[in-house]
């Protein structure tokens, strides 16, 4: 048997643990250093949470397998994902996404960016 005290804190842990069904607030989402051939898209979480951008010239965008996607595993609250490799002149649809910790999910709507 584990100490009275352990014991309640371990208990403390699973608790907090459990209160956290909420996935991350997305906010603030924007397309930054636009050029021909690559974008930046940057947003905020309220939590700390992954990135993964979608993306594609096909709308709606349809999030599955074959979706072109960028993601960064690292946890923080300002996202930032650079794609690369774009073709110039072109209409890209996106989503961004993040989960927390605990695998809290969350994606925003469809949005659209040009490159030159």
């Amino acid at each position: 048997d584990l100490p009275h005290g352990i014991e309640k804190k371990l208990d403390d842990d699973d608790e907090d643990e459990d209160e956290d069904s909420e996935s991350p607030f997305v906010s603030d989402i924007s397309v930054l250093d636009v050029t021909s051939s690559s974008a930046k898209i940057v947003w905020k979480t309220d939590e700390k949470a992954n990135s993964t951008v979608w993306y594609d010239v096909i709308t709606p965008l349809v999030i599955n397998s074959a979706t072109k996607t960028k993601s960064s595993s690292k946890l923080v609250f300002n996202h930032a994902i650079t794609l690369f490799d774009l073709i110039s002149g072109t209409n890209y649809y996106y989503k961004v996404g993040s989960s927390d910790i605990l695998g809290n999910a969350t994606s925003s709507s469809e949005r659209l960016f040009t490159t030159f």
